[in-house]
Parts: C-alpha cells; structure tokens; sequence
C-alpha cells in the first residue's frame, strides 16, 4: 500500500507538472525537462504530505462502493480537495494578484485531479 501511494505521489507528480507547464506555462523544447524538474521538486511536498492523507480518506470513504460508483465517488473526493487546498491556500495570498490565485487554483486542481486518476489505476 505504501508503494503504491508512493509511486502514485511520484507519477501524479511528474504528469501534473508537465501538464501544467506546456499548457499554462507555455514551455516546449529543451527547457520543459527542467521546469518540470524544478517544479516537481517544489511541488512534490505538498503532494505529498496532502495528497497522500487525501488518498488513505478516500480509500476509507470508498471502501463499501464497487465498481464506476467507487471510482467517481474517489474521484469527486480527490478533486473536492484538491480545490480546498487551493482555497485555503489563496486565503493567504494578496487578493491584487488574481491572475496567479487563479493559475493556482487550476494547478492544484489538475494535481488532485491526476493523483486520483493514478490512484485509481494503480
């Protein structure tokens, strides 16, 4: 279980950010490797010390569903969090700055979004 999650944290990390970084970063060619590097390096732990609680919530909530019922109901948890944590997140930030609350919000979004995704292939 721990592995899984563990590997999970990894790939969701890598897929997300280079997702991030071509379509909200604009990054393409030889540059991509080190931003998503970079950012996966300050990125990944947060993923991981939230995501992963996250995960072992939704495993407990899920547990007594089967089947397409599970794996929505997981993915709807995932995704829910991942929008709270952007929340609570830009509650700290300067309001002026709504251009970056907002690329914020649709990063942790997408993260949530492929951790649960990879959850649930795994």
């Amino acid at each position: 279980m721990i592995i899984r999650k563990t590997m999970t944290t990894i790939l969701a990390t890598f897929i997300s950010m280079t997702i991030l970084s071509i379509f909200i970063f604009g990054e393409i060619g030889a540059d991509l490797f080190q931003v998503v590097l970079f950012s996966s390096m300050v990125f990944s732990p947060f993923i991981l010390f939230y995501g992963v609680p996250v995960t072992f919530f939704s495993d407990f909530v899920t547990k007594r569903f089967s089947g397409a019922r599970r794996v929505l109901l997981a993915m709807v948890i995932h995704v829910l969090f991942g929008i709270i944590f952007a929340f609570l997140f830009t509650l700290l930030g300067d309001p002026s700055e709504g251009e970056f609350l907002v690329m914020f919000f649709v990063g942790a979004t997408t993260v949530a979004f492929f951790f649960g995704a990879i959850d649930e292939i795994l």
